[in-house]
């Protein structure tokens, strides 16, 4: 990670480049399960990532994490966000005014602004996504990736298990 958060406070980044290539997750929120609120705000994202561009693993009960008005030029075949919820905590992402590009390979069904990844189930304890509400305001990206999906290790890409989510004022899921 370019940028790895392991504060218990919350934390801003504003106003900064990131060069993505070959880096796994350029910024890695939520490493502590009383990380507050993350800010990603005025950043432009260039290259392709290893692996997503914003990766929250574990985020404190009851906080808010916004990404606001960046540029993501370089998805391929990834994810402009990673959400888990290692801690099961109840928590608001609001992603506005983003834009993204998809600059090579084929879009499929891993291509997403936002991937819900559940990486826990393989020990019984299922991550609830569904505590989770994102907020999709003015985000422009290529027509044929989608908004949201939930993978889950073990079944793949699944249909259930979803956060609440409005876009652009309309309740979506």
């Amino acid at each position: 990670a370019s940028l790895l958060n392991k504060t218990a406070g919350s934390v801003a980044v504003k106003n900064c480049k990131f060069e993505c290539d070959n880096i796994y997750n350029p910024i890695e929120g939520g490493q502590r399960a009383d990380q507050g609120a993350l800010t990603v705000e005025d950043c432009e994202f260039t290259g392709i990532p290893g692996n997503n561009f914003i990766n929250f693993y574990q985020v404190a009960d009851e906080t808010v994490h916004t990404i606001n008005n960046c540029m993501f030029h370089g998805a391929s075949n990834n994810n402009i966000v990673r959400l888990s919820n290692k801690n099961n905590a109840t928590a608001t992402f609001n992603i506005e005014d983003v834009k993204y590009e998809f600059v090579s390979g084929t879009p499929d069904e891993y291509s997403g602004l936002v991937l819900c990844q559940d990486f826990t189930n393989k020990n019984g304890k299922r991550q609830e996504f569904d505590k989770y509400h994102l907020n999709l305001v003015n985000v422009k990206g290529p027509k044929d990736i989608q908004d949201i999906y939930v993978y889950e290790d073990g079944a793949g890409i699944i249909q259930t298990n979803y956060p609440s989510m409005t876009k652009d004022g309309k309740s979506v899921v």
